[in-house]
């Protein structure tokens, strides 16, 4: 990519760190957004983010082109990560069955014949 737009590496290393900044940065407001107008949302206007971000990677044509495309991508990935996820939590009765069995480690130990008290022991 860096020699197809004649461009060094710099450039092309500060749009993905961009990106991740950005998507440190977002995933908060991505996560207050889930919390109030659910997560399905959230992932519709990550996705479409993502989707731009890797069109406009792919037509980009400086340096700047890369460093736009690295903040929509940082953007669409902190809607579609495991941030609007969390905003899922269910609440009351249903949620403290949830937080009880919450560890993915005590799902994967009793799949594999480990008794969970021992797993949440050990975690």
């Amino acid at each position: 990519m860096t020699r197809e737009l004649g461009i060094g590496r710099e450039p092309f290393s500060t749009a993905m760190a961009v990106a991740n900044l950005s998507w440190g940065l977002c995933a908060v407001f991505a996560g207050m957004i889930a919390d109030r107008y659910g997560a399905g949302r959230v992932v519709v206007a990550g996705t479409l983010a993502s989707m731009a971000g890797m069109y406009y990677m792919w037509a980009a044509r400086s340096g700047l082109d890369l460093l736009l495309a690295g903040v929509l991508l940082g953007i669409g990935v902190s809607g579609t990560g495991s941030t609007p996820w969390w905003a899922r939590r269910p609440s009351g009765a249903a949620g403290e069955a949830h937080r009880r069995d919450w560890p993915p480690s005590a799902w994967r130990a009793e799949s594999a014949g480990s008794s969970p008290s021992r797993t949440r022991m050990c975690s």
